[in-house]
């Protein structure tokens, strides 16, 4: 009983190694002063290597070679601790920002694959002259410039209200245009989380504060409606949802269309996948529309979590498959 007893004991310890990540080993990369390389691992399967570069020194698909040797060398230093791993991630970085993610198999013969990230830019909206079309369909001036923007493909200013004013407008033009229309996600996705803004709300500090923001952000996103209740399902109003896809897209990545400030520091932590990132920020949108654009840092995704009303915070759950985010 005694034997049973301990091989049990001794099994879980086993396990609990085998599931524990470690740090196996750090150091500076030769030849590349100020080049850090940290090597985890579980010991049976992936490491993972963190490099941080210093400012000076570039990594670019230009000039990868920063990046390969201290693949290289992350793999040389730490596989005869691990002779069973079969692959490495790699994750480096310059300061706050990420400027290589990838990875490298032993059946691939460890070459490496991966992205290398421009410098993020962030996203200025652009002042343009006002689209005729914003004020004969009925566009309050407060909106005007946002709606052409987005009638542009541009980006505008992701504020709750503009969320909430454009998100009516675009509603009202996908049901009444839908035959019309080819499927267009981003901008559906979109709508829900407009609608979101406006239907329910979020927790403000006290329950006046939420009602009084509910009805206001209620009576903009009807205005929106009404707004594309004029435009029928003209060609303007086709058109104007065609620009309003490109004009969401852009503002999920930065401004050279690379990954947005929220992807980038998201995915650095190793906490959630970059599918699970983009999902939040998606979700997210219905609390804090400009959530793509922000550092992912714990207390933003805090506020948003803390903030967001109950639909959202299943979202993050069931679909998100989010369990914890730090």
């Amino acid at each position: 009983m005694i034997s049973r007893v301990c091989a049990f004991i001794l099994l879980l310890v086993a396990l609990n190694a085998r599931a524990a990540t470690v740090e196996l080993l750090s150091g500076q990369l030769p030849g590349y002063e100020g080049v850090t390389v940290k090597v985890s691992t579980d010991c049976q399967l992936v490491f993972q290597a963190d490099i941080e570069i210093p400012p000076n020194i570039q990594a670019s698909p230009d000039r990868p070679q920063v990046v390969e040797q201290a693949t290289a060398w992350a793999l040389d230093n730490a596989r005869p601790k691990c002779p069973l791993v079969r692959g490495i991630w790699v994750y480096a970085t310059t300061g706050s920002r990420t400027v290589f993610k990838g990875s490298a198999f032993s059946n691939q013969n460890w070459k490496l694959h991966g992205t290398f990230f421009a410098v993020y830019q962030n996203i200025v909206p652009s002042v343009i002259p006002i689209d005729p079309r914003a004020v004969a369909a009925g566009v309050p001036p407060s909106y005007q410039l946002p709606f052409s923007l987005a009638f542009a493909g541009l980006p505008f200013e992701a504020t709750r209200n503009n969320a909430s004013f454009i998100s009516g407008v675009a509603a009202v033009i996908q049901k009444e245009c839908a035959a019309q229309l080819p499927v267009l996600p981003v901008v559906s996705e979109y709508v829900v989380a407009g609608h979101t803004i406006s239907a329910m709300g979020d927790y403000a500090t006290n329950a006046v504060d939420s009602v009084k923001r509910q009805t206001q952000e209620t009576t903009v996103y009807l205005t929106g409606a009404s707004v594309g209740k004029n435009m029928a399902c003209s060609r303007d109003a086709v058109n104007f949802l065609l620009g309003l896809n490109k004009s969401v897209s852009a503002n999920m990545h930065d401004a050279q269309g690379g990954p947005s400030k929220f992807m980038r520091t998201c995915t650095m932590a190793k906490v959630l996948t970059e599918e699970q990132c983009f999902c939040f920020a998606k979700v997210a949108r219905g609390y804090e529309p400009n959530i793509f654009q922000m550092a992912a840092t714990p207390a933003v995704m805090d506020e948003v979590v803390n903030n967001s009303n109950l639909l959202a915070k299943g979202s993050i759950i069931g679909i998100c498959h989010i369990n914890r985010y730090r």
